[in-house]
């Protein structure tokens, strides 16, 4: 014998059990004489009441074997089978929905798919028209101090079904080219056809439909794209003879240390700088320091307290060479814009109280203070300007005194 077949021409026969306790039997004869019976066209209204069943069929003088035999190598075999099911009123086996107008149903229909163009500068949809703000949208746009602020409140729905508003701008869903659009098809069942849609009947249930969440799926798409318009102003900068200006980025820089021992640990190294434009020059490594404590808090913090402030471990001194990362031969000169002044511990201050930090106390007075009218203006313009800048200065306009120690002397 084999897989569901059998050369045998015995009947087989079949018992039921189970709805109300009640037993009936079913005798099927083979009627082609290929020892099966025909149970296919039995309908089961002539047989069963309401209720759950199980069914069990046993076979006498037969050996069937399991699908995954095959000749010459018959394995599983089986005398029995047994089958539960339900018996129910036609009415109780049909159903109705209903849907509410909005609801999202995932699904476009091939003739209803919005095609984009891009021409030139514009985004052209399919009846040839550019996405833009309209003329009397865009005046009033620009008429409102805050448009962000304004419109956050108005808001439109999505095709998704949830409120999205318009304060920052509108825009398309995922768009994907024309050469991937075939990978958005829905998926569908065995029998080829695609989940049931309240809004596509007849025909139109068959037309070859898209689906988004086929993007999220297994599928050889890299690239997707979405078109926004915005509510806030776009500018562009330009030269006077209107051509764009190109941003320069931001640019690498590398730094070597000196090796001396005021540098300690960072001497010698090698740091990575990034130059941002004019004034910004980011990444010389420092600490936290708290100003409240004198406790220096490491190289970073979890909260940040007002009293912290982050300290470079050193200063680049003027005309320090610094190495282009794309270009070793490309090479930059550092000068300082601004810094900061660093009062010296109070030798007789041993850190108790009253000259711990936070608790010094101090006795001046603003009468003191030198009154604003007899402040002088001693720059060019002014009546006690002092005169141009002599060109040999000492020191070279460095400080030659600090915190009362002399670090210049001009005397031979």
């Amino acid at each position: 014998s084999s897989s569901g077949h059998s050369s045998s021409s015995d009947s087989s026969s079949g018992e039921t059990s189970g709805f109300a306790g009640t037993n009936s039997s079913v005798q099927a004869l083979d009627s082609d004489g290929d020892g099966i019976c025909d149970l296919c066209p039995i309908q089961l209204a002539d047989y069963f009441s309401t209720g759950s069943y199980t069914v069990v069929v046993e076979f006498s003088n037969l050996t069937f074997y399991g699908p995954n035999s095959s000749a010459g190598n018959l394995t599983e075999p089986f005398q029995k089978v047994q089958v539960t099911f339900d018996v129910v009123e036609d009415q109780m086996a049909q159903f109705t929905n209903t849907y509410q107008a909005g609801q999202f149903f995932d699904g476009v229909l091939a003739s209803e798919v919005v095609q984009y163009t891009v021409s030139g500068t514009d985004i052209v949809d399919s009846t040839g028209s550019a996405l833009a703000i309209g003329a009397t949208e865009a005046a009033q746009l620009a008429a409102i101090p805050d448009a962000e602020f304004a419109l956050q409140n108005v808001m439109y729905d999505t095709p998704a079904g949830w409120g999205q508003s318009i304060a920052w701008g509108i825009e398309t869903g995922t768009l994907v080219s024309d050469d991937d659009l075939s990978e958005l098809e829905c998926k569908k069942d065995a029998d080829g056809a695609y989940e049931t849609h309240p809004e596509y009947t007849g025909s139109q249930a068959t037309e070859t439909r898209y689906c988004n969440q086929q993007l999220w799926g297994v599928n050889n798409i890299t690239t997707t794209y979405r078109v926004s318009v915005q509510t806030a102003p776009s500018y562009e900068l330009t030269t006077t003879a209107g051509v764009p200006v190109v941003f320069s980025q931001p640019k690498v820089l590398y730094y070597t240390v000196p090796e001396e021992t005021a540098y300690g640990d960072d001497a010698g190294k090698k740091i990575r700088l990034e130059y941002r434009s004019f004034g910004n020059l980011d990444g010389i490594p420092g600490y936290v320091y708290d100003t409240a404590t004198g406790e220096e808090m490491g190289q970073f913090v979890n909260d940040w307290k007002p009293t912290y402030r982050y300290i470079s471990r050193f200063n680049l001194p003027d005309g320090s060479t610094l190495v282009d990362s794309t270009d070793d031969s490309v090479t930059y000169k550092s000068k300082a814009l601004n810094g900061e002044e660093w009062l010296s511990d109070e030798p007789n201050c041993t850190g108790a109280s009253p000259c711990a930090i936070g608790t010094m106390t101090y006795n001046g007075k603003r009468s003191m203070l030198v009154k604003n009218s007899k402040m002088k203006n001693l720059g060019p313009g002014g009546p006690d300007y002092i005169g141009v800048e002599p060109t040999t200065i000492i020191n070279n306009g460095e400080p030659s005194v600090v915190h009362e120690e002399i670090v210049y002397d001009p005397t031979p």
